[in-house]
């Protein structure tokens, strides 16, 4: 079990320091082209989430839209968040950029990452950087880039989805962008189903330290997770629909798919 967890630590840490050579080339390679650099940072992280999913045998099982067809292009993407995990399983399912709290890009290694993989950040306690973050997001769809919000702004304890907050709701709602609901739900782990009415071993929440989170992951056999998508959100301004509203019905459409029965 030990060795099991060395040697899976060691690869993720020998996979995200390549990553950051390869980031580090695309930032300065591509500056000039911002539409490519934006485009090729996303994909960068969609094959970095693809080989930590290896190495983690994260099994991804596709449900509701995503059957049929993984998104491409524009469109906001809004996900319930149980755990950082979360953050793998979606850029190994779709090319997308995400919305991470300003925190994030002081991590070692990890803000790093993210940071070269074209995340823009917030600091969700000051109104004055959510403009700029705005602004941001609106870059990166006009790209062709699908950005992903947690609107929840926190983790839950994989029991329950916690009231969507509206403000990142406004750039959809005043740009007629699409909105796609994802839920992300943990089905089994080690071979065994999680129940309901628990929470999963991946759920980091509260006040939780995360280095025991990791190293519980990191000695699991199979960790199965559904990520569903259910019919997206189109609302103009023109037509009466406020970022509340939307925030609303969003969070409905990710609470049907993330009930779903579903087998692990």
């Amino acid at each position: 079990m030990l060795i099991r967890k060395v040697v899976k630590a060691m690869l993720i840490f020998f996979i995200c320091l390549g990553f950051l050579v390869l980031g580090c080339i695309v930032q300065i390679g591509c500056l000039p082209l911002l539409q490519f650099r934006s485009r090729l940072r996303a994909r960068c992280m969609r094959l970095w989430a693809m080989l930590v999913c290896m190495v983690l045998n994260v099994r991804i099982v596709l449900a509701g839209g995503l059957q049929q067809t993984v998104p491409r292009g524009d469109f906001f993407i809004v996900s319930n968040h149980i755990s950082y995990v979360d953050i793998i399983v979606l850029a190994r399912v779709l090319t997308v950029s995400f919305l991470s709290k300003h925190e994030v890009k002081r991590w070692p290694i990890f803000g790093w990452l993210a940071y070269f993989a074209g995340s823009v950040f917030v600091n969700r306690e000051s109104r004055n950087s959510v403009i700029p973050a705005l602004r941001e997001i609106a870059e990166r769809m006009a790209h062709g880039v699908n950005v992903a919000v947690f609107p929840e702004g926190t983790t839950s304890d994989g029991l329950r989805l916690l009231e969507f907050k509206s403000t990142f709701f406004e750039l959809p709602v005043k740009a007629g962008r699409p909105v796609l609901p994802i839920a992300i739900r943990y089905l089994s782990a080690d071979g065994r189903r999680i129940p309901v009415d628990e929470s999963p071993p991946v759920a980091w929440f509260g006040a939780a330290a995360i280095a025991p989170n990791v190293w519980r992951l990191l000695g699991m056999r199979e960790l199965v997770v559904r990520v569903g998508a259910a019919e997206p959100l189109c609302f103009a301004e023109s037509a009466g629909v406020n970022r509340k509203l939307l925030a609303h019905k969003a969070r409905a459409r990710v609470a049907e798919v993330y009930w779903m029965p579903g087998d692990g």
